[in-house]
């Protein structure tokens, strides 16, 4: 049997998107979803990653380990400095949804637009952005911009007022930078759509990330 893989969720709003890419992507491995939207609540509370969140979330990967994964992916942006300390303390690889697309983005140009609709997130992207620029040798400069607003909308089922605040800070970004990241998984739909209308890459965290744990498990199957 293939090795099991785990997703840790701060928000509901992932759970299928995550799962469905998951199933086209790695079809045959199997998946199960962690769920606590009461962590991204204390970190947009608090306005940062906080130590409780931190240990919190090592008890989930814990559980999760114990529970069969062979493989754990956070996919919250907000929180993804704490995979780092955390793996420390797992015997399975612990991933971020979004160091993939990280890597990708300093690849791809040095002038890169951040978009963001969780004012927490766009820390620890832009650390991530800037640590990846720096592994590789490469200046690095980093425009972004958040819409509170749009996350509002989501949370409130409101798809279409989101896509269009987003859209927005995308049309103003793109004339200024060499590729535009989506700093949270929850924006992943609307790149699909929003891609034709622009020269530039729109990169989103979850299919680049979820590929990437699917490499992960591969080369961990062959050793």
């Amino acid at each position: 049997m293939p090795p099991c893989l785990a997703f840790l969720h701060t928000s509901l709003v992932l759970v299928e998107p995550v799962r469905h890419l998951a199933q086209r992507l790695l079809p045959g491995i199997p998946t199960f979803h962690v769920v606590d939207e009461s962590l991204l609540q204390e970190i947009l509370q608090a306005g940062e990653l906080t130590l409780g969140v931190v240990r919190r979330i090592g008890r989930l990967a814990v559980n999760a380990e114990e529970a069969g994964a062979g493989l754990i992916v956070l996919t919250c942006s907000s929180a993804s400095p704490a995979v780092a300390p955390l793996q420390a303390v797992l015997r399975i690889p612990f991933l971020a949804i979004d160091e993939a697309m990280a890597e990708r983005a300093v690849a791809t140009a040095e002038r890169i637009g951040v978009v963001a609709t969780v004012r927490t997130t766009v820390g620890p992207t832009e650390h991530l952005l800037k640590a990846k620029a720096a592994a590789r040798g490469r200046p690095l400069e980093i425009l972004s911009q958040v819409s509170a607003e749009a996350f509002e909308a989501l949370v409130c089922g409101d798809r279409a007022r989101h896509d269009a605040l987003v859209s927005a800070i995308c049309r103003d970004l793109a004339g200024k930078v060499g590729v535009l990241v989506f700093a949270q998984g929850s924006m992943a739909p609307l790149a699909q759509r929003l891609q034709p209308e622009f020269s530039i890459p729109i990169l989103t965290s979850l299919e680049l990330g979820i590929r990437r744990a699917g490499e992960v498990l591969g080369s961990r199957a062959e050793a």
